[in-house]
Parts: C-alpha cells; sequence; structure tokens
C-alpha cells in the first residue's frame, strides 16, 4: 500500500533531485505541488509554507477534499525555512492536522518522511509531548499565552502586579471593580499555570509579554 505525503514547502525543494528520488520510494509517493493545487479551495494561498498551514489551521484541508476515500491516505508534512519549529508554527501544523514539519535538509526530510509513511508524527520531542486530541482534532496542551492572546487590561496587570501593586490598589488604577481584577488575577495564573503572583510575572517576562 502506497502512503500518499504531501509535502508544503518553498517550489525549489519540492522540485530537488532529492524529491524526485524519495518519490520513487517502494512505499512513499511525494505529493507534487500540482496535486495540491488540485484541491486546494480557492481561499486558501498557494505561497509560503506557514500561510497554507495558517489556512487549513482554520478549517482543516480534508474538508476540502472532493473525494475524501480517495485521499484517505494523504498525509501533510510543512517544510518551512528558518530557525525550525517554534511554537507558533507547532500550533499551527498541529491544529492543520498536519503530520509534522521539518526543516528542508535532505537527512531531515527523508526521516521525517519515513516517519509520516509509517503513521507516526513527525515533530521535535517537545511538541509531542504536548500533543492531545480533543473533540477528534489534535491540539497542544497547556497553550503558553502570549501578548496577543492577552486582552490590554490583562498586560497592564501583569505589568501593576510586576511593579508591586496589591488587587485593590490595581483595580484603583485601572479604574474597575475589584473583584473583576481579582477574577482576571486568577485566570491569569490559571493560563500562565502559575502557582502565584511571582510565578505570573516571570512567565510573563519569560514570554516577553511585560519587560523585566
Amino acid at each position: 500500500m502506497v502512503h500518499r505525503v504531501m509535502c508544503v514547502g518553498p517550489r525549489p525543494w519540492l522540485r530537488s533531485t532529492f524529491i524526485v528520488g524519495l518519490s520513487r520510494c517502494q512505499r512513499v509517493e511525494i505529493v507534487s505541488r500540482r496535486t495540491f493545487e488540485e484541491f486546494r479551495p480557492a481561499h486558501v494561498p498557494s505561497g509560503p509554507a506557514i500561510a497554507i498551514v495558517a489556512a487549513y489551521a482554520r478549517e482543516p484541508f480534508q474538508a476540502f477534499i472532493p473525494n475524501l476515500a480517495r485521499h484517505t491516505l494523504l498525509r501533510c508534512l510543512a517544510v518551512v525555512k528558518g530557525e525550525g519549529c517554534d511554537h507558533d508554527l507547532a500550533r499551527l501544523c498541529v491544529e492543520a492536522d498536519f503530520w509534522g514539519v521539518v526543516l528542508p535538509g535532505a537527512s531531515e526530510c527523508a526521516s521525517a518522511i519515513a516517519r509520516v509513511a509509517a503513521g507516526r508524527l513527525s515533530y521535535p520531542t517537545a511538541i509531542l509531548d504536548r500533543i492531545v486530541t480533543r473533540e477528534g482534532r489534535m491540539t497542544l496542551a497547556d497553550d503558553r499565552p502570549t501578548a496577543q492572546s492577552l486582552d490590554a487590561m490583562e498586560v497592564q496587570l501583569i505589568e501593576l502586579l510586576a511593579s508591586g501593586a496589591t488587587i485593590p490598589q490595581a483595580a484603583t488604577r485601572l479604574d474597575i471593580q475589584q473583584k473583576r481584577v481579582a477574577t482576571t488575577y486568577l485566570a491569569l495564573r490559571k493560563k500562565f499555570g502559575a502557582s502565584n503572583r511571582i510565578a505570573l510575572v516571570r512567565s510573563a517576562i519569560r514570554e516577553g509579554i511585560i519587560l523585566p
């Protein structure tokens, strides 16, 4: 049985002799960009891999395949340039039901494609350890908060707590009810997995949400 592996990545890499050689492997078929274009929905970009992954993260690619049974064995692998699989890229790939992400090096890609073709995910160990299934979809457990995922009041509250303000003092500075500040504070601790104020502030600094 041939396992179809669709590599979404830089066009020159997909045309390389290395990929052509892999496509001749007995149990692996590398799906070309032309094949990808056959079932790419109009609103999904055909540009850089990250744009495609981001679009699929919003709505899984399987939903767009006209004849799903014909593509049951299709498995997507994102091939990306740069520093590799950072947290944001990993989250997008996992939520888009991609089987893995890899840099465009010959040995790395050969290993990743072999793992995906064999039915195993191909992510860095730190990412694999955090992948969970919820309601039939993969996601990352304990997804780390970012400045973009917090609203302005939450960031301001963390900054005030970092400066030494108490909950009542923060409520006065923010001009909102103390009860709301206390509720937000507890919610922030849960988001960051922080046991106390100091741990919350340290986590926010580590994630670049506030300055030290």
